[in-house]
């Protein structure tokens, strides 16, 4: 019902969930389901939704114990929602208040019979990385590449021990550009679910991470690294059913959605042509081990995406379902450096 609000507010209209009202009568919080402020002629206007899901119609008791409830709070506009109506009497009482309480209920939206269901299908891209390779500028102005182990340390321009390459390569596939672009690329391949695998190279010399080498004692600056490893591409399929709210037509649907159930809704400004869609995951369902943390490489982040990917696969392509974004890196005299090339192969 928040996302229903939210998708008709205007400007500068704040929709809370659960939202703590003072009762200004017995001096306490009460919570609301949803409410909805703004200003309206430069005043505060406050409009308050309270919903009941229950099997059967609410009742004329439902509804005056609502009323009561929001008599001494800051509430210009009652709104009760019940997903399965409200009887005689409840219609009623809400009748009696002259305009400042309304009762919704949710129509499904049917033709010839039929309710209205369309579908939206979320892809979404799983990356484990099993390879990390650093290309590397010794002092002496050559290169080497080097096939990292997980727990080999990396070094901050001080010569700091940040984290490991392990977490370095976690830090860089949670890209969000890294990631769409992959996730582009499983959408157009033709035969998304034999898709086995990834590799990507990206130029990480602006970070100025290093290597240490142990027998000389020498920092070697990270150039470039290279992952590689298994990749899954997954579609969760979003249906919607249209349904209206009083004069507001949305499309509303429930699920999984990334592994965890989940509600959406949809709707579409016809003068603008654009549809809005939002949608909620049960947070209580994630896995500990899923569970976001902050970036080990906080200069990760600092990486910007190259303007313009590329389609052409380099000659040593790897076997058909592998994923492949290559930005590419250069070295001069002077040791690893950088280079705005880049190209992306799928």
């Amino acid at each position: 019902m928040r996302f229903v609000r939210e998708h008709f507010a205007e400007p500068g209209v704040v929709v809370t969930e659960s939202k703590m009202l003072c009762d200004a009568v017995m001096d306490i919080e009460r919570e609301v389901d949803i409410v909805i402020e703004g200003e309206f002629d430069g005043d505060r206007v406050t409009t308050s939704i309270e919903v009941i899901e229950h099997k059967r119609k609410a009742d004329v008791a439902w509804v005056e114990g609502m009323i009561a409830k929001h008599e001494h709070l800051p509430t210009n506009r009652l709104v009760l929602v019940s997903k399965s109506g409200f009887t005689q009497n409840a219609l009623r009482r809400v009748i009696k208040t002259g305009g400042k309480v309304e009762a919704l209920t949710p129509k499904m939206v049917t033709v010839a019979g039929k309710p209205v269901v369309q579908s939206l299908f979320v892809g979404r891209v799983a990356l484990r990385p099993t390879k990390c390779a650093f290309l590397v500028g010794r002092p002496d102005g050559t290169t080497e590449r080097i096939v990292a182990l997980p727990d080999i340390q990396v070094f901050d321009a001080e010569g700091q021990e940040i984290g490991t390459a392990a977490q370095l390569a976690q830090d860089v596939l949670n890209l969000h550009w890294l990631v769409d672009q992959f996730l582009r690329m499983a959408r157009d391949c033709e035969r998304g679910d034999e898709i086995g695998g990834f590799s990507c190279r990206l130029p990480i010399v602006e970070l100025e991470y290093l290597l240490h080498h142990d027998d000389t004692d020498e920092f070697h600056l990270i150039g470039s690294i290279e992952l590689s490893g298994e990749a899954r591409y997954t579609q969760d399929e979003m249906s919607f059913q249209l349904a209206e709210l009083g004069s507001r037509q949305y499309a509303a649907g429930e699920g999984v959605l990334m592994g965890r159930p989940a509600v959406w809704v949809g709707s579409t400004d016809h003068k603008r042509k654009v549809t809005r869609v939002s949608w909620k995951v049960d947070d209580k369902t994630l896995p500990p081990t899923e569970t976001s943390t902050q970036p080990v490489f906080a200069r990760v982040g600092e990486l910007r995406p190259p303007t313009e990917w590329k389609d052409a696969l380099p000659s040593d392509s790897p076997a058909t379902g592998t994923l492949i974004a290559y930005m590419e890196g250069h070295t001069s005299g002077d040791g690893v450096t950088n280079t705005k090339n880049a190209t992306a192969e799928d």
